[in-house]
């Protein structure tokens, strides 16, 4: 029997220009707010250094110089609190976005900043009731609009999250943050060709903006165009060079295409760029286990091990690298951890049951096949797997039902066809 890979999941790219592999993605859309120019000369310095983005702490410099001569300045906090939380210290940011609401209840970016501040802070249900105050103060806000689409994206929520894309959308039919957060959420419902869709506006719009190629490519990719997904990633890359996450991504579907070679040149390219790339080093494992170089696969693993010891992927991987040159003591033991990490690690239940089985313990080896078949009832192998076991132990009627079933899943699977004829049964 030939055992699959674990699992490969891909990794996205925050728009705030972070980088991570999440299950679910948010992020921020909140812009430092121009400051107007104040009487005299100092005053208008101070405006321009409190409203500009390039220099975070002059800006916070200049504000608190504001704040100092003008104490009500609802703008002053306001550009301060978004100096502070892109600098990711949401403590200080909800103090100024707050001090800007007392000064001016009525200030709509006051509420969008605090909202931001309170995500960032991991308080989504605050962050959506502040939203949700800017709008009933300007219900023409798009960004507002946009922040509460990401809130709920953020919960998982595809449905709230696309009425309020929706309507940003519908206030400003340009406003890329919304098309761009809709766009993810109709990835995530499957909804490729909308998804490519809203990206394709995005890139009328503006042909570089940040993250824009990487997306349209995972939608492509997930909609099982490689090519273009390819096309999609080199665009992403000439867009940014050191964007570890477009390699990443561009391995992964030449992966997918058997094109191991060019697969691992980029997974080490994306490790170049961050060493401690974790999902880049699994998916280069993974490729060198597929095209046999596994001393190198196991030295990734290893290294994965050695920065995530809970990475139950890794250990499963490890466990395939082991079984594949035939130490089936040592892929015991790993496919084991993997499971202790993880126990709906449904392909390290189901390897490890096969290399009990085949160690001539088919008894030990049923509850983890079992529990394999119940997590991903559709994989052929894991039936396959159960199949096997269930003729071993002499539960015959148990073994021609999962050779059966593991054939309707997959015809070609072989392992199943065999075994039917060992008990004189037909598909």
């Amino acid at each position: 029997m030939t055992h699959a890979l674990a699992s490969l999941r891909q990794c996205r790219a925050l728009p705030s220009g972070l980088h991570e592999c999440p299950t679910s993605l948010r992020w921020l859309v909140v812009a430092l707010i121009p400051l107007s120019v104040l009487c005299g000369p100092a005053w208008a310095d101070n405006g321009a250094d409190c409203a500009q983005s390039a220099d975070v702490d002059l800006a916070i410099t200049a504000c608190t110089a504001l704040i100092a001569k003008s104490p009500a300045s609802a703008l002053a906090y306001t550009n301060r609190g978004t100096a502070y939380l892109s600098k990711h210290d949401p403590t200080r940011a909800l103090s100024d976005y707050t001090s800007a609401i007392q000064a001016d209840p009525q200030y709509v970016d006051a509420y969008i900043g605090r909202g931001a501040a309170y995500e960032q802070n991991g308080d989504t249900d605050t962050a959506i009731a502040d939203y949700q105050a800017a709008i009933a103060i300007n219900p023409k806000s798009a960004l507002a609009y946009t922040n509460l689409g990401n809130a709920f994206y953020g919960k998982k929520d595809l449905v709230g999250a696309m009425k309020y894309y929706d309507l940003a959308i519908g206030v400003d039919g340009k406003f890329i943050d919304a098309l761009m957060g809709r766009g993810r959420a109709y990835e995530d419902r499957g909804d490729h060709d909308l998804a490519i869709r809203d990206f394709d506006k995005v890139i009328t719009l503006n042909p570089h903006y940040e993250n824009v190629h990487l997306e349209r490519g995972f939608s492509l990719d997930n909609k099982g165009e490689q090519d273009l997904a390819i096309a999609e990633y080199d665009k992403a890359i000439d867009d940014n060079a050191a964007d570890e996450v477009a390699y990443n991504n561009r391995g992964f579907v030449y992966f997918k295409q058997h094109n191991y070679r060019r697969a691992i040149t980029n997974y080490t390219q994306a490790i170049k760029l961050k060493d401690k790339f974790i999902l880049a080093r699994i998916n280069r494992a993974n490729a060198y286990n597929q095209s046999g170089d596994h001393d190198s696969a196991i030295a990734d693993y290893n290294t994965v091990i050695e920065l995530d010891p809970a990475n139950s992927d890794a250990f499963t991987g490890r466990a395939q690298a082991f079984d594949d040159l035939n130490q089936r003591q040592e892929a015991i033991a790993d496919y084991a951890k993997a499971i202790a990490i993880d126990p709906k690690n449904a392909r390290a239940l189901n390897n490890c049951a096969w290399n009990l089985y085949e160690s001539g313990q088919s008894a030990q080896a049923i509850g983890d096949a079992e529990k394999a078949v119940s997590l991903e009832p559709n994989e052929s192998d894991y039936f396959d797997t159960r199949g096997h076991i269930y003729e071993a132990l002499g539960r015959r009627d148990e073994a021609i039902s999962d050779y059966r079933k593991a054939l309707q899943l997959d015809p070609k699977q072989t392992g199943s066809d065999e075994g039917l004829k060992r008990l004189g049964q037909s598909r």
